[in-house]
């Protein structure tokens, strides 16, 4: 049987936000949220039960099927490694077989997340390479509806589904940040009235890597002691943990792959965020706004972490 961890987040909590550190934002719901990065492992054994021909009219459909890690040099990868050639679309449908494969294995009864009606009687079960042209149909598999107390939502903030889904890039960025009582390396003093120094929950940061006690371009970094990046990665991924992890003990938060988020206005563009093994160490700082890609997008150096709300 394959496992995996999770690390609570409580609610309530605001951080500093964004590359300089001068702003603020505050996750109101608590949270669950993913050790490491998706493994192939992980993801194949959701898929092949997910699209089993059993299922019937239950059945999911993605439009890629994954691979193990940057896949560069076959021989070097392992299940244990990320998967990667996944679309955000891939992903939040892969997010919803999650949850009924993990329903289906431990007698839980976890609402899935995101739905094609506004009702929520269909869970979104197929992921597409069509076009992405900005669909802000709602119920369409760039824009689903998210699943809370009353008909037709689509914010993750109303959410009451329990199921797994992907994190909103500010979930991720508090995750990332989270320093507990650790005063190394943490924000303080931006300006007046976003002054974080008596707080009593420290955040890293936005100008270093997830957990790191350096800025990425200090005189003598520590960087590479927190990420998989291109100075140290051989041009390929890594297996998930062999690295230092944050103080929630999340790895790989910053390098390895990118990580798909979640932005939820609909669109042909996500985000994702985290830097991986093939770009500088200026990309793996927690306070990066990374690039958008297409929805329909698969590349080797992004997969995913997932989440579910508390």
């Amino acid at each position: 049987m394959v496992s995996f961890k999770m690390a609570y987040v409580p609610g309530g909590l605001t951080f500093p936000w964004g590359e300089f550190d001068d702003s603020k934002y505050t996750v109101k719901n608590a949270y669950w949220i993913a050790e490491t990065e998706t493994t192939y492992e992980l993801w194949k054994k959701v898929y092949d039960w997910a699209t089993d021909d059993a299922r019937e009219t239950n059945k999911y459909t993605f439009a890629n099927p994954g691979q193990m890690g940057s896949a560069e040099d076959e021989v070097d990868m392992t299940d244990q490694h990320p998967v990667t050639m996944v679309s955000w679309r891939d992903c939040i449908v892969w997010c919803n077989a999650l949850t009924e494969w993990y329903n289906a294995n431990n007698g839980t009864s976890y609402d899935c997340v995101y739905y094609t009606d506004e009702s929520y009687t269909t869970p979104l079960r197929t992921a597409t390479n069509g076009s992405a042209t900005g669909n802000k149909t709602p119920g369409s598999e760039d824009y689903p509806y998210i699943k809370a107390d009353a008909d037709g939502n689509l914010k993750m903030d109303d959410c009451s589904a329990k199921g797994f889904r992907l994190l909103t890039k500010h979930e991720w960025e508090l995750a990332a940040r989270y320093r507990g009582n650790d005063t190394t390396n943490v924000v303080t003093g931006i300006v007046s009235y976003f002054n974080f120094d008596n707080m009593e929950i420290k955040w890293t940061k936005g100008n270093s890597a997830s957990g790191d006690t350096q800025a990425f371009n200090a005189e003598t970094p520590t960087v590479g002691d927190y990420a998989v990046y291109i100075e140290n990665s051989s041009g390929k991924t890594a297996e998930v943990k062999t690295k230092i992890p944050n103080a929630l003990d999340l790895y790989d938060m910053s390098g390895n792959v990118g990580e798909w988020v979640i932005n939820f206005n609909g669109g042909f563009a996500q985000l994702y965020r985290g830097g991986s093994y093939n770009y500088g160490a200026n990309y793996v700082r927690v306070g990066l706004q990374s690039l958008d890609q297409y929805v329909n997008n698969m590349r080797n150096y992004i997969g995913f972490r997932f989440a579910r709300s508390q």
